[in-house]
């Protein structure tokens, strides 16, 4: 029994379905009254124009907008391609600074090495005279 129902119940939607897809299917096309006027087309018409119009007037403002945006950017490119050659240049000149300037420090590194091995054996030898005379005066 209650198999039934839902068939009925099923079959009762699709029905209802179909009715309001078929009244609406209508409806829109319909033939539509002719009541209005033929200022009212006008003037629709107008409306319609005018709005054509401003649709035209933001293309060509978004044209030349693009095209202000391709200047730019070729512009930009030219610019990178005649830098190009004056940056590799300075690249190159700052690696060979940085290179001449790791050659000097290792250099500069062992004359400061010598340097305070010599100066460790100079204060060695003080320390050994002040020391050997302090130990003089008090065998004396």
């Amino acid at each position: 029994m209650r198999r039934k129902t839902e068939n009925y119940v099923a079959i009762l939607g699709f029905i209802l379905g179909m009715a309001g897809t078929m009244l609406t299917t209508y409806e829109t096309f319909k033939p539509k009254s002719s009541n209005t006027s033929a200022k009212e087309q006008v003037e629709k018409i107008q409306r319609v124009n005018e709005d054509l119009r401003d649709l035209i007037k933001f293309f060509e403002f978004q044209q030349r907008k693009i095209a202000r945006s391709e200047k730019i950017v070729s512009d930009l490119e030219k610019e990178e391609k005649s830098l190009r050659p004056l940056i590799a240049a300075n690249k190159e000149t700052i690696e060979a600074v940085l290179n001449a300037q790791a050659e000097k420090q290792r250099n500069s590194i062992w004359i400061d090495r010598i340097i305070g091995f010599l100066f460790g054996i100079a204060g060695s030898l003080i320390a050994s005279a002040i020391w050997s005379r302090f130990h003089r005066r008090t065998n004396v």
